[in-house]
């Protein structure tokens, strides 16, 4: 696909193995037709492991994954035409989603589930700057995880900043006096 075709789905998660997709979203920029676009289980966009911290505490991107992001956030920017993107949002991590929430290309779903996924402290600080940059997101729902105080008070800023946020759940973060304080602040 060169972005002059005239498709308007495009399936690649049966096609996981596949090394390359940044010459298919770098198309997406030019392309008008497309209205559906499935990621799915497409390897450069799964974080392992997934969200939250390895036992060494790092959740960075792969330099891969980096640039397929980037080439997809860029394209999103320019393309007024993509209805649905499928991507294996939980599996992305979240300094990932929170570049492509940056681009709040309406594609992009309006509730996002991160529950159960060991994030950590350094996540809740990237869900706040992806918050404050987004307004795609109305529910978020992040419990179950290990945001802790310091996460959730990242996350209590921008609660109180934003409002397209109708949803938030938070629940059993071990959130103590200091991140409900907080939160009871917004």
């Amino acid at each position: 696909i060169n972005g002059t075709g005239s498709y308007e789905r495009l399936d690649l998660s049966a096609s996981p193995d596949i090394v390359d997709v940044t010459g298919i979203l770098g198309a997406l920029k030019r392309n008008t037709t497309l209205k559906r676009l499935n990621l799915c289980n497409v390897e450069l966009f799964i974080q392992v492991p997934p969200l939250g911290s390895d036992s060494s505490g790092n959740s960075q991107c792969s330099v891969q994954q980096q640039r397929g992001i980037s080439i997809l956030a860029d394209s999103l920017r320019s393309n007024t035409t993509l209805l649905e993107l499928d991507m294996d949002w939980t599996l992305m991590g979240t300094e990932a989603l929170a570049t492509l929430y940056s681009t709040n290309h309406p594609s992009l779903p309006t509730t996002l589930s991160l529950r159960n996924l060991r994030l950590d402290i350094a996540d809740g600080y990237r869900l706040s700057k992806l918050l404050r940059t987004t307004t795609i997101v109305t529910v978020l729902d992040v419990a179950h995880n290990n945001l802790g105080d310091q996460g959730s008070a990242a996350l209590a800023d921008t609660l109180r900043e934003t409002r397209t946020l109708k949803g938030v759940d938070l629940s059993s973060n071990n959130i103590g006096e200091v991140g409900a304080m907080a939160l009871a602040e917004g």
